[in-house]
């Protein structure tokens, strides 16, 4: 599963905004203007700080699993 990782400057300090099941083939300029959507509505604001002042990247990052067990389908018998 890939995630959208959203990177800003807020008005103290950077943020993230993670977005999961995204569409992968997103341009540039639809995630550009996406991100300015975002910074324009200035919906997220917490101890006098506005989080998302200006778009800085955008990217995808995928997360591999690799497991070593998984126990949590196993029913114990009485």
């Amino acid at each position: 599963m890939k995630t959208l990782k959203l990177r800003y400057q807020g008005t103290k300090k950077k943020h993230t905004l993670s977005l999961n099941d995204v569409n992968e083939n997103l341009d540039d300029a639809t995630v550009r203007a996406a991100m300015n959507e975002i910074k324009e509505a200035a919906l997220i604001q917490k101890d006098n700080e506005v989080y998302y002042v200006k778009p800085l990247s955008a990217n995808y990052t995928e997360t591999i699993v690799t497991p070593i067990f998984d126990d949590t389908e196993v029913t114990v018998e009485e």
